[in-house]
């Protein structure tokens, strides 16, 4: 009975080695030598590293090519926030030695009465209309659970 149930747990493991892996994978993870190794007789260099040791490796030196590239990144990105912050601060100096303060308004900024119309058209302020007709705005459930209502 144990050595039953022995073999259908290695023959699982075997299977799920060899369908993940393929065939040739599994027989080395498992045995430790593959065929080609054993046709070439050349296994003596092999016996002294365990067989997913160089693939162990390659993952381990991409891993840690990506962290420096990473590391990398971000020290410049750092860098460049650093010269960002230099560079204002130098105009905000200049601008107050010169008398300009600093909330000075950019050209192209929208005049009170489109951010007004915009927020109207978003829905976030109730337009004037509703309000000089005497009309409350509708309580939002009743919006939620009547939303096919227009009123």
């Amino acid at each position: 009975m144990a050595g039953g149930l022995l073999a259908f747990v290695s023959y699982i493991f075997y299977y799920s080695l060899a369908s993940v892996g393929g065939d040739d994978n599994a027989k080395m993870l498992i045995f430790g030598v593959g065929d080609a190794q054993q046709q070439e007789g050349d296994g003596e260099e092999r016996a002294l590293t365990s067989p997913g040791f160089e693939e162990f490796l390659k993952e381990a030196n991409e891993g840690r090519a990506t962290e420096e590239q990473r590391s990398k990144f971000e020290r410049d990105a750092r860098g460049k926030a650093r010269e960002l912050v230099e560079q204002e601060n130098s105009t905000s100096a200049r601008l107050k030695a010169e008398g300009v303060e600093d909330d000075v308004v950019v050209a192209g900024l929208m005049t009170e009465e489109e951010e007004r119309q915009m927020a109207r058209v978003a829905g976030f302020e109730e337009g004037r209309e509703n309000n000089s007709l005497g009309r409350r705005p509708r309580p939002f459930w009743k919006r939620v659970v009547l939303f096919w209502r227009k009123e």
